[in-house]
């Protein structure tokens, strides 16, 4: 269904409070996140990739250059 190196932005997941959260400050005219932060938001329940180290075939580059910070941010989650 997804090419390699799609992007996790490119797959379909189920809506929680992440990808909630994500839309509202994304849509919302100011907010000042840069796009870093807006990304950690959405994805830091993402746990079989982060932690259990799955969906690595989907990853963009953007998206593992993400990770560490992902895992940082979710020591405070």
């Amino acid at each position: 269904m997804y090419g390699k190196n799609c992007g996790l932005d490119e797959v379909l997941m189920s809506w929680g409070h992440d990808e909630y959260m994500y839309r509202v400050l994304k849509n919302h005219k100011t907010c000042t996140l840069p796009s870093e932060a807006l990304y950690m938001i959405r994805f830091h329940s993402f746990y079989p990739w982060h932690k259990g180290g799955d969906y690595y075939h989907l990853c963009s580059h953007k998206d593992l250059k993400m990770l560490d910070w992902i895992r940082e941010f979710n020591k405070f989650d």
